[in-house]
């Protein structure tokens, strides 16, 4: 069952839209404020790191087997780009009804589109463990420590997010908004919308 959606909230733009900023120091500029794209993962054909091992360091850390043969991007910049290629979306929770994958442990929740997996926790695991080799005789250990990491990195990525779209957003009018005021400012949902995709 969907979940129910706030009525007083408005999706819609306005038909026409008036940009007021909230102090002085966010009046629009003559351009736009110079806005970095997405990462993407490297593609694995090409990634020179394959053999590179990663060994438990503490409860959720990994140091590299090798120091000298340190990644050009290091692995948790590699596992958010995972965690957010991945992200399953809705998914139908056991107890019935439906949520957002909030969580690490909703990606449990949410069967592999391709089949492959028994779940997108799992295809995240393989696909990670694609760019690096895990420890020999510490595979277990590894894989509590990426668990751990992933479980972290998931509950973050949804304020990160807010906070890209709120940038773009002000970024798109000229506004150059800082990361601190994108955290204390919360728009409306037809804002949010526009840089969802």
């Amino acid at each position: 069952m969907p979940q129910e959606l706030d009525p007083t909230l408005v999706w819609s733009p306005p038909v026409e839209e008036v940009y007021v900023a909230a102090e002085e120091r966010l009046e629009p500029r003559d351009k736009k404020p110079y806005r970095r794209g997405i990462t993407k993962l490297p593609k694995l054909k090409t990634w020179a790191f394959r053999d590179v091992v990663l060994v438990p360091a503490g409860k959720s850390m990994f140091k590299y087997g090798d120091p000298r043969r340190k990644p050009t991007r290091e692995y948790p910049n590699i596992l958010g780009g995972i965690i957010r290629k991945h992200f399953p979306g809705i998914v139908n929770l056991p107890t019935g009804g439906r949520d957002v994958a909030w969580t690490w442990k909703h990606y449990s929740y949410a069967e592999d589109p391709s089949g492959k997996y028994e779940n997108m926790q799992e295809r995240v695991v393989r696909h990670f463990w694609k760019y690096f080799k895990r420890a020999e005789g510490k595979e277990i250990a590894c894989d509590v420590i990426l668990h751990e990491l992933c479980r972290v990195r998931v509950t973050g990525m949804h304020s990160e997010a807010r906070v890209r779209f709120g940038r773009d957003w002000h970024a798109e009018r000229k506004v150059w908004m800082s990361k601190a005021d994108c955290r204390d400012t919360l728009m409306a949902p037809w804002q949010y919308m526009q840089f969802m995709f």
